[in-house]
């Protein structure tokens, strides 16, 4: 029983384009670990992503809102930490391409991951205030322990007050050499949180985001000690949430990777007055779905199990398939709890109460693209040509 590759979820049905927004909603897009890529992803078979379609469809959608706020999580520069084999002139037309299409939607914030430690910390900074988008890393300090970038920013956007924090996990691979030979140092994300996102709600934030490249584990850890964090985007797993997942009194959405997907969250504002916390309305179907898909996976691995134990059998999984597939039973029994806690608690949108309304959209081929950002990819790809076999 070899390793099995993720499904493709099916996304929820999109919200409508022609379907004018709310006076009180702001569009939040959001994009993560595109991994290097910058056109689309080459996979033989439903092919996505593609960075002058992702800038096309966040301006277009974005205009639909009374305000836009877009910001990427991180892990756009190479595709394996610690790995790059580009040269540095290569890596750095690269950042600077990433940074001319975030600024081309207009970004308020870029998370500093993992994989943007393949430049130096100056040159980032150089390039991205070239394109005047802040660089967060609330956790990567100087050796000295001063901050390395901008630990958060907080930003108006059509009266909404939000409050953005940058995170990388304590993990990075290749550390000594990233991290310590760089002369920075990296703290642990969850205990770095919390008295950040207090301070920008003192300071007014009515929501806070965090833009990470964090693990399950330290995700989990800000739903528990950081509660005054609403969002958390993106991941170190690179996931593609079909619904966002709760976490303490807020919640965590990942758009997968290499530009394929776009998560989109209409923050709709109270229209009553009191302190309401945001919510996800019409959870209940989504959950239900997954709850038994989870169900179904975990009664096939039991089936596997029981076949493979049986007396006399003949073993068909090598060592290496059975620890795979002991992890696997873990981590969906895992996901299983979860979801039946979260169907206990689910609630709907109280009438007049803030609401986040969530869409991962797929960045298709057929999608138009912008034609000066594809230009631009155009104009370093003459000079660094993308592989010819990609995927």
């Amino acid at each position: 029983m070899a390793p099995q590759q993720p499904p493709t979820p099916t996304p929820s049905k999109p919200i409508d384009a022609g379907e004018p927004a709310l006076p009180q909603e702001v569009g939040l897009f959001f994009t993560s670990n595109t991994l290097g890529e910058l056109i689309d992803c080459g996979c033989r078979q439903n092919p996505l992503g593609g960075l002058a379609r992702r800038v096309k469809w966040i301006n277009d959608r974005g205009a639909r809102y009374s305000g836009k706020l877009v910001v990427d999580t991180g892990g756009l520069l190479v595709a394996e930490v610690g790995a790059a084999t580009e040269s540095r002139e290569q890596l750095e037309s690269r950042f600077d391409v990433y940074m001319a299409a975030l600024a081309a939607t207009g970004a308020q914030a870029v998370n500093v991951g993992a994989h943007e430690l393949a430049l130096p910390r100056a040159t980032l900074q150089a390039i991205a205030d070239r394109h005047k988008i802040p660089l967060l890393s609330a956790n990567l300090r100087n050796a000295d322990g001063s901050a390395a970038f901008a630990e958060s920013t907080l930003v108006e956007v059509a009266g909404l007050k939000v409050g953005v924090i940058g995170l990388v996990t304590a993990t990075i691979p290749a550390k000594e050499r990233l991290v310590d030979g760089a002369g920075l140092r990296v703290l642990d994300p969850v205990t770095t949180a919390g008295p950040i996102a207090k301070a920008l709600k003192s300071k007014g934030a009515q929501i806070i985001v965090v833009a990470g490249q964090l693990r399950q584990d330290e995700i989990d850890g800000i739903g528990d000690k950081a509660p005054e964090v609403d969002l958390v985007l993106g991941s170190w797993e690179m996931d593609l949430t079909q619904r966002p997942t709760f976490l303490g009194r807020g919640y965590h959405l990942d758009p997968y990777n290499k530009g394929k997907w776009i998560g989109e969250v209409r923050l709709r504002r109270a229209t009553r007055d009191g302190s309401d916390r945001w919510f996800v309305p019409d959870l209940r179907d989504k959950l239900s779905y997954e709850q038994g898909s989870l169900q179904r996976q975990i009664a096939y691995y039991v089936e596997q199990f029981q076949k493979e134990d049986a007396p006399g059998a003949v073993q068909a999984m090598t060592a290496q398939e059975r620890k795979f597939a002991d992890e696997r039973m873990v981590s969906l029994r895992a996901k299983l709890v979860r979801v039946n806690m979260e169907l206990q608690g689910a609630i709907d949108q109280p009438d007049g109460g803030a609401a986040l309304l969530v869409e991962l959209v797929p960045v298709k081929t057929d999608l138009p693209e912008d034609a000066k950002m594809k230009a631009v990819v155009d104009a370093h790809h003459v000079k660094w040509p993308p592989p010819v076999v990609r995927h």
